[in-house]
């Protein structure tokens, strides 16, 4: 499934351990048959922790989506959900098949069988007919040092769009303070700009390495350490800082400034005078 996502990731040996349950299972059934009913729910329960894995993998990347904005279709999520709820639904009727005495088998065959064969043409149609979907470099996600994941944002195509996008944000955002808007959305921004959420969402991962809300707290701080330099207790007090800002939350205002600078509003001001 990471493959799929993840055009570039590369084989690991320590991957050779997701075999080790299917290997673990033949050995067993050739050298115990008599334990073939123990091996048998080994089985069924390793492929269900699988599958449960996988679905939770995808809600994982599709948060990840979602908090960048991103709005472009995202097939490969699509298919790789698809692919794996048929394949629960035949591990359900396998698993029924098994208990009830071949209730789904015809003259000796199986349905999970005839079910196993439509899948896997299923598989070579949507490879025929969405080629790209197998293609090297489409994968809209990439590992990140850290072992994390982050959408890629580099596609050729917007590369010139992304460079007239970050002037137009330099010009914009910094000098006019959008920053300090209250509640400012990247909706409001991309619209103001004149460009969509997600390529504004590209642009910042890719010049800045932030997403939107990140780097708008970014300068936000910056202006707020600038104003406690500058201003006395009895001038301005935290709070005044804290909305001038753009911040609306004293809890949050503390908590990115601390996360930001290593020290509370409070210290740093007593620090810097």
């Amino acid at each position: 499934m990471i493959c799929l996502i993840d055009s570039k990731y590369k084989f690991l040996l320590r991957d050779l351990l997701h075999y080790s349950s299917i290997v673990f299972v033949f050995l067993g059934l050739f050298l115990f048959p008599e334990s073939s009913p123990f091996f048998a729910i080994f089985m069924y329960v390793s492929l269900t922790i699988y599958v449960w894995i996988s679905f939770k993998s995808i809600q994982e990347f599709k948060k990840k989506l979602k908090a960048g904005r991103w709005k472009k279709p995202n097939s490969t999520l699509q298919w790789l959900q698809y692919f794996l709820v048929l394949f629960t639904v035949l591990l359900f009727v396998d698993l029924v098949d098994q208990v009830i005495v071949h209730l789904f088998s015809f003259e000796g065959v199986s349905i999970v069988h005839f079910g196993l064969v439509l899948l896997i043409s299923w598989m070579f149609f949507r490879a025929f007919n969405q080629p790209d979907l197998f293609k090297e470099n489409t994968s809209i996600f990439k590992k990140t040092k850290d072992h994390g994941w982050q959408v890629r944002s580099t596609d050729k195509v917007q590369h010139a769009e992304i460079l007239s996008l970050k002037e137009r944000i330099e010009n914009h955002i910094f000098e006019n303070k959008w920053y300090l808007l209250p509640n400012l959305s990247m909706e409001e921004v991309a619209k103001k700009l004149d460009t969509t959420p997600q390529l504004l969402s590209a642009t910042i991962n890719t010049h800045y390495s932030l997403n939107f809300s990140s780097f708008i707290n970014s300068l936000r701080i910056e202006h707020a350490k600038e104003m406690l330099k500058n201003f006395t207790k009895s001038e301005k007090s935290i709070s005044e800082i804290m909305y001038d800002s753009g911040f609306v939350s004293k809890s949050s205002f503390n908590t990115i400034f601390k996360n930001e600078t290593g020290v509370t509003p409070s210290q740093y001001r007593a620090l810097e005078q």
